[in-house]
């Protein structure tokens, strides 16, 4: 995934966003500084997408990479990247949600190395601790929300979590004529009524198995919706093939799901321009 010019001309948000935060400019400006906000975004894109180590910055900028890290601890320190993701993704969907959405869920594991907290065995990947990302994106391949769990928890009540975020930060996705599209695991009563509690519309998933002595037979309209499903996967792969999201290198789960963010946050620019 290369950053194309677009994404470094639109950098401008991103940084106009930190410069309205107090607790954020004070640290900046505590000393002078020789490089720019831009710059140091600039810095931290290139690593996170390229899958460039801290210590390997020296060879494509001028900046050190001890202060390109403690620069990204204070974005992570004060969850500056956590808002301009939720800010980013409220000002998408006011733009597109006039009559209802469709959004589609799922989620995929994260190998682990370093990584200390929200880690745990799964039973389709039993040797090692791993992580799990939920995502939640519209028809367009945009993420909407994600958010990192333990990877024992269940599909299910990950997304109740997630829902249960959205209702509280993005208002314009209150619509009864959403449709909330996944796969047979997401096939919950409890999630069901979570939903209908958000008012955030419908939910529409495969017929578990275990549910199956109420089975009703689908009907047409219901099983063209599920085939449009690959979209959130599409999505998916473009989180693994980045590096430095395909395998967790980060001690604390912050720091990498704030590369996640970054990363989001770029996905609603470009679809923003």
């Amino acid at each position: 995934m290369n950053i194309s010019k677009k994404i470094y001309s639109k950098l401008h948000i991103i940084v106009k966003f930190i410069q309205n935060i107090p607790s954020i400019m004070i640290q900046f400006n505590h000393h002078s500084t020789v490089y720019s906000l831009t710059e140091y975004l600039n810095a931290i894109l290139l690593m996170v997408i390229n899958g460039i180590s801290y210590r390997n910055l020296k060879n494509y900028t001028k900046i050190h990479w001890n202060s390109v890290y403690k620069f990204y601890n204070k974005l992570i320190k004060f969850n500056v990247l956590n808002d301009i993701f939720i800010w980013l993704s409220n000002k998408y969907t006011k733009s597109t949600s006039v009559y209802g959405n469709k959004l589609y869920v799922d989620s995929f594991f994260v190998l682990n190395k370093c990584g200390i907290d929200a880690i745990a065995y799964n039973p389709q990947i039993k040797k090692h601790k791993t992580s799990k990302v939920s995502v939640i994106c519209d028809k367009f391949k945009v993420p909407i929300a994600i958010d990192v769990f333990k990877s024992n928890i269940h599909d299910a009540s990950a997304l109740q979590i997630q829902l249960q975020k959205i209702s509280f930060t993005n208002n314009s996705l209150r619509n009864k004529h959403n449709y909330i599209i996944g796969d047979s695991a997401y096939d919950s009563s409890k999630l069901k009524a979570e939903i209908k509690k958000c008012k955030l519309g419908k939910l529409i998933t495969e017929k578990n198995i275990r549910n199956s002595k109420y089975v009703t037979t689908q009907d047409i309209k219901t099983k063209l919706i599920l085939k449009t499903r690959y979209i959130v996967e599409h999505l998916n792969n473009i989180y693994k093939k980045i590096p430095r999201l395909n395998t967790r290198y980060d001690k604390y789960v912050k720091n990498y799901e704030g590369y996640l963010k970054i990363v989001s946050s770029i996905l609603i620019i470009k679809a923003l321009a």
